[in-house]
């Protein structure tokens, strides 16, 4: 674990800020190096920070749309839920009275005489 002054490790392939193994002799190769190691690290992070634009691009559509929906549904629930009728039925406040004719409507038979007979050989009809 680096201590507070040390460079600390973000991930990559290599971490920045190592001493070189011979101190006050930088040749061209190893700042070639190092420079592949700055510009591979670039690299990454772009990519890294184009995915989290993408994304970041998906979640507020999504964001969005539900937003929508979100509106739509409070507007129904707002409203009222039946529609209004331009001449309503008028109330009745009476009891209701028989026909003019003052006849049963209904004409009621006696029932048929049907003769009961038991599915099962042994069993009697009470």
């Amino acid at each position: 674990m680096a201590t507070p002054g040390q460079p600390q490790h973000q991930g990559f392939g290599t971490p920045f800020g190592e001493t070189l193994t011979h101190p006050g002799s930088t040749t061209m190769d190893d700042l070639c190096n190092l420079l592949h190691q700055l510009i591979t690290s670039v690299l990454e992070l772009s990519t890294r920070v184009a995915e989290t634009e993408e994304a970041m691009k998906d979640v507020q559509a999504t964001v969005k749309n539900i937003s929508q929906q979100v509106n739509i549904i409070a507007g129904k629930v707002d409203k009222p839920r039946t529609p209004d009728q331009g001449n309503p039925a008028a109330t009745v406040d009476q009891t209701p009275r028989p026909g003019p004719s003052g006849k049963q409507q209904v004409k009621l038979k006696p029932p048929a005489n049907i003769e009961w007979h038991s599915i099962h050989p042994n069993e009697e009809v009470s």
